[in-house]
């Protein structure tokens, strides 16, 4: 029987910890979002400068 209590337990913890990083991801995206808004207009990918590796605008 404690065997199975523990199971619980670190599952409950997994739970958690996988809720918390979607949070984190969401936040991240919506970040993400304003930062591509420039002056008013929103840019979709594939739209405007094209990128080289180094993430800077060519």
């Amino acid at each position: 029987m404690c065997n199975a209590e523990t199971k619980l337990k670190t599952r409950d913890e997994r739970e958690k910890k996988r809720k918390g990083k979607k949070k984190e991801k969401k936040a991240k995206k919506l970040k993400q979002k304003c930062v591509n808004e420039v002056d008013g207009e929103k840019k979709r990918r594939g739209e405007g400068e094209k990128m080289d590796g180094n993430g800077e605008n060519r």
